[in-house]
């Protein structure tokens, strides 16, 4: 599909309109040309819900989701992820925009006194 897709391109040949639903070779499926009614009843015991819950929980019970753990309050902090050269520099650039804050801190009162 793919490098059919691609000689389109670089060749200028028509692009192949059919599509391919066999699960036992590569799907191919132009935008537009599919919906979740093409699809079927899922291989479940039909129920109340609509079809494309019935598949999402197909897949969710194939493929289980993990909780995305929660971000530190300072990621750049994590010691999971210490690296010395660049927790160096962050903290010289930590420390250069700390000397700037203030520099501009003092500018403000000068000009507040003026």
């Amino acid at each position: 599909a793919v490098v059919s897709t691609q000689s389109t391109g670089v060749f200028r040949t028509q692009l192949n309109k059919t599509t391919t639903t066999d699960h036992n070779k590569p799907i191919y499926m132009l935008a537009g040309m599919d919906a979740v009614s093409q699809f079927g009843a899922p291989p479940s015991s039909p129920g109340t819900r609509s079809m494309l819950d019935q598949w999402k929980q197909l897949y969710l019970s194939s493929f289980p989701q993990e909780a995305e753990a929660a971000l530190p309050e300072d990621p750049t902090r994590d010691k999971k992820y210490n690296e010395a050269i660049v927790d160096s520099v962050r903290a010289q650039k930590h420390e250069e925009l700390e000397r700037f804050r203030k520099a501009q801190e003092r500018k403000l009162k000068q000009k507040s006194l003026q």
